[in-house]
């Protein structure tokens, strides 16, 4: 085989190389990319916790909460309804977390967007329903049309609605916890009016005031908490959709007078 036949042996070779190596392969990978959809880098995750459902969005890289919606359960059986159809990740959280996560979605950034703003409570509508002027969400219940409809209060409003999606709470006249709320209002774990009472010392106006010490001085709203042995976390090995939707009825807490007294500009713990 002369020079001449060798050198085109050789470049024959290396075309049928290229050919396989990156011809073939490279136009896979190039048409397989372009028909491959955006992926949604924002990935949701479904939080559970006693009486509340998170639906909770997050950025990919550092964890922060992009889209936050909390559900407020009545009974412990419609956690179950909730998330027939749930095809997110489910997570069962500890009490702490669950109350954690509550105070951080007062702050993602779909909040921005406020719905009805012009349907707001009067002061005539609010003697009659039991909600403050100016919100939705303070008072007896809600007059709220969704979870992202506030008053013209708003930062008011966001308080008092994430105090009601407590998940450890017993309404007006029910039984839970090992007892009857024979109040007409609604009794929430004391953390729960941890936070709602920072809240509200940090929204900071008049109508925070008024909220504060009609609920901690006037009324002297009393709060449940566990024993300190009592761990509120759902069992490791439950392989349960609601683990811990039916506390209130398996689970005894303790009844106790509020910890806080709320003055106007010199909000303190009396103790």
């Amino acid at each position: 085989m002369n020079l001449t036949t060798r050198f085109a042996v050789l470049i024959f070779v290396l075309a049928l190389v290229w050919h396989y190596s990156f011809g073939l392969l490279g136009g896979r990978n190039r048409a397989g990319s372009s028909r491959e959809p955006k992926k949604n880098l924002h990935k949701t995750i479904v939080y559970t916790y006693g009486l509340t459902i998170a639906e909770v969005k997050r950025e990919p890289f550092n964890g922060n909460i992009t889209y936050c919606k909390l559900i407020e359960l009545k009974t412990g059986d419609e956690c179950t309804k909730i998330l027939e159809n749930v095809t997110a990740p489910i997570r069962h959280l500890c009490a702490k977390k669950m109350m954690n996560l509550i105070v951080q979605c007062m702050n993602s950034p779909n909040e921005g967007g406020v719905d009805n703003v012009g349907d707001d409570t009067g002061f005539l509508a609010g003697l009659i329903s039991g909600i403050y002027p100016g919100t939705k969400w303070c008072g007896a219940g809600h007059r709220a049309k969704n979870y992202f409809d506030l008053g013209l209060e708003v930062e008011l409003d966001k308080c008092c609605r994430a105090h009601d999606h407590c998940p450890i709470k017993v309404g007006p006249w029910a039984l839970g916890f090992g007892g009857r709320n024979w109040a007409f209002y609604t009794i929430s774990h004391c953390d729960c009016d941890t936070d709602f009472f920072n809240c509200l010392a940090e929204v900071d106006n008049q109508a925070a005031d008024t909220i504060g010490v009609l609920y901690f001085n006037t009324m002297k709203v009393p709060c449940l908490r566990e024993s300190p042995q009592v761990k509120l976390c759902p069992p490791a090995t439950s392989s349960e959709r609601c683990p811990t939707a039916h506390l209130q009825d398996m689970l005894v807490l303790n009844s106790f007078q509020p910890e806080y007294v709320f003055y106007e500009k010199n909000r303190t713990r009396p103790r």
